[in-house]
C-alpha cells in the first residue's frame, strides 16, 4: 500500500488516493457489498428494470446498478455502495386484477433503502411510490428515514396500521390474500375506473376528498367489501417556535430641574487657546476571513468501468474551480499515486460548486506497459 507522504491537503486529496488504490489494486475491502431483492408488485411485473440510484434531497441522483424483475416480479442485484439508496422499477408487463388483461407498467414505481453492506429487501408497489412522493417533500428531502416516516404514515392511511408495507410482499390473487393485496387491488380498480396511477403516485398535490371517494368506490367493488377510506394529507412539520420578544428597559425617571445659577460677574475674555492637530485615524481593523462550508465529501473512482466509492468525510468545500484544480495539481499525494515508477497526468479538471471531477490518466511502464484512464468525481453532500 502507498503510504501518505504529507499532510491531508485542504479538501481530502487523501480520499482519492484511496479510492485509486483500491480501484488500482483490484480490492473492494474498504466498501462494503448489499445485496439488495425484493418484488415489484401491480401485480407481479415481469421484465422490469429495477435500478439503483444515489438518494439526494430532490430523489434520484446517481445511477449505480440495474437488473430485470424474473416472471414472478422478483428482483436482486449487489451494489458496492454505502448511503441510502432509490430503487426505482420502470417498464415490465403485469396482469391487471381487475381487468385481467396484460398491461406494460407506464409510470415508474419507487421503494427507499440504506444500503449498509449484507442484505435491504424493499417491495415496490403504488403504496411506497406515495410514500417516495412524500418523503420528497420533508425536511432533508429523500433518505432512508424520511422515507419510513412517510411509509408508515401511508400504511396508516390505507387501513395497515402496524404492515411495514416495504418488507411485506402483497398477495394480490388465489385464496391467500392479505390486506396488501386488497389494497393494490382495489388500486387496479381505481385506475380501471378512469384514474391516473401518476396522481395516485403524487398523492399530496390531489384533491384527497375526491380520491377517497373513487378509492372506496373501488376498493369495495373488487374486494367484495364496505370499507371506507378517508385520506388525509401528512402532518406539516412544526413551525420554529418564535424568539421571546426582549423585555423593554424601564423608563427612567425624571431628573429635579436644577436651581438656575446666579449669572457670574463679567470677567475679561480669554485668549483663544489654539486649536490642537486632529488626531490621524486608526487604520481600519481588516474584517476576518469566513470559514469555509463544511460537507460531507464522497469521492467515485471509475477505472475502465469498474467503480469505487470512499466516504471521506467532513471536509471544506472549495470556493472556485481555481481553487479546486490548483489544489489538486500541486498535490504530490495525488501525483505521485502511480506505482512502480508510473506517472499520473490531469487531463482534465472541473468543478460546479458542489462537484468536482478530474480524468486523468495512469502510465505504468512496467512489468507490462499499460496506460489506465480514471474518472474521478468529488461529491460534497
Amino acid at each position: 500500500m502507498l503510504l501518505l507522504r504529507r499532510p491531508l491537503p485542504r479538501f481530502a486529496l487523501t480520499g482519492l488516493a484511496a479510492a485509486l488504490l483500491v480501484a488500482g489494486c483490484g480490492s473492494s475491502d474498504d466498501t462494503p457489498t448489499t445485496t439488495l431483492s425484493g418484488s415489484v408488485i401491480k401485480g407481479p411485473v415481469a421484465g422490469a428494470s429495477v435500478c439503483a440510484f444515489k438518494a439526494v434531497a430532490g430523489g434520484k441522483g446517481e445511477q449505480i446498478a440495474c437488473t430485470t424483475t424474473t416472471a414472478a416480479g422478483n428482483y436482486s442485484f449487489d451494489i458496492q455502495f454505502v448511503g441510502d439508496v432509490v430503487i426505482e422499477a420502470t417498464g415490465g408487463t403485469y396482469t391487471d386484477e381487475a381487468t385481467g388483461q396484460t398491461m406494460t407498467l407506464m409510470v415508474p414505481m419507487q421503494v427507499v433503502l440504506s444500503s449498509q453492506g449484507g442484505t435491504a429487501v424493499g417491495v415496490v408497489t403504488p403504496l411506497t411510490s406515495v410514500a417516495y412522493s412524500l418523503s420528497q417533500s420533508m425536511a432533508g428531502g429523500v433518505t432512508s428515514a424520511s422515507f419510513a416516516s412517510s411509509a408508515n404514515y401511508v400504511a396508516g392511511q390505507f387501513g395497515m396500521s402496524g404492515i411495514n408495507i416495504v418488507t411485506t410482499v402483497p398477495v394480490v390473487t388465489g385464496a391467500t390474500i392479505n390486506a396488501y393485496g386488497n389494497v393494490l387491488r382495489g388500486f387496479s380498480q381505481y385506475v380501471a375506473n378512469g384514474g391516473s396511477q401518476a396522481t395516485f403516485q403524487a398523492y399530496s398535490s390531489v384533491n384527497l376528498a375526491q380520491l377517497s371517494a373513487a378509492f372506496t368506490a373501488a376498493f369495495n367493488a373488487i374486494n367484495n367489501a364496505s370499507a371506507s377510506f378517508n385520506l388525509q394529507p401528512p402532518p406539516a412539520p412544526p413551525a420554529p417556535a418564535p424568539s421571546p420578544a426582549p423585555a423593554p428597559s424601564p423608563s427612567p425617571s425624571p431628573s429635579p430641574a436644577p436651581a438656575p445659577t446666579p449669572a457670574p460677574s463679567p470677567s475679561p475674555a480669554p485668549s483663544p487657546a489654539p486649536s490642537p492637530s486632529p488626531a490621524p485615524a486608526p487604520a481600519p481593523t481588516p474584517a476576518p476571513a469566513p470559514a469555509p462550508a463544511t460537507k460531507n465529501l464522497v469521492v467515485t473512482v471509475n477505472v475502465m468501468g469498474t467503480t469505487q466509492t470512499v466516504n471521506v468525510g467532513q471536509f471544506p468545500v472549495p470556493t472556485s474551480q481555481a481553487q479546486f484544480c490548483s489544489d489538486l495539481q500541486n498535490d504530490t499525494t495525488f501525483t505521485s499515486i502511480a506505482q512502480g515508477g508510473g506517472s499520473l497526468t490531469i487531463n482534465s479538471c472541473s468543478f460546479s460548486g458542489t462537484t468536482g471531477t478530474v480524468q486523468a490518466t495512469m502510465t505504468m511502464p512496467a512489468p507490462v506497459s499499460q496506460t489506465i484512464s480514471y474518472t474521478v468525481t468529488y461529491s460534497w453532500q
